[in-house]
C-alpha cells in the first residue's frame, strides 16, 4: 500500500526535515495498521478454513506496526 504522502520524488526527499520524515513514516504506519485491522474483520477472513492462523498472523503484525510507532519519536522531538 502506498500514501500519497509516499509519491514524492527523490529530490524532494532530500529537501525533508527529519521531523516531516518521521510524520511521513507515522502516517504510513497507520494506514498499514488500519488495513490490518480491515483485514481482520473482513467477512472473507471469517470464512477461511485457518482462520486461526490468519487472525494470529495478523495480530503479530499489528503488534510489529505499534511497536516500530512507538519507537518513532513524537513530531515535537
Amino acid at each position: 500500500m502506498t500514501t500519497k504522502f509516499l509519491r514524492v520524488g527523490e529530490e524532494d526527499w532530500s529537501k525533508m526535515s527529519k521531523g516531516d520524515v518521521v510524520h511521513i513514516l507515522r502516517l504510513y504506519l497507520e494506514e498499514e495498521k488500519a488495513t490490518s485491522y480491515r483485514k481482520m474483520i473482513s467477512e472473507e477472513a471469517f470464512g477461511s478454513p485457518s482462520w486461526a492462523e490468519s487472525q494470529a498472523f495478523l495480530l503479530g503484525d499489528l503488534r510489529r506496526i505499534e511497536r516500530i510507532i512507538r519507537f518513532l519519536p513524537d513530531k515535537g522531538n
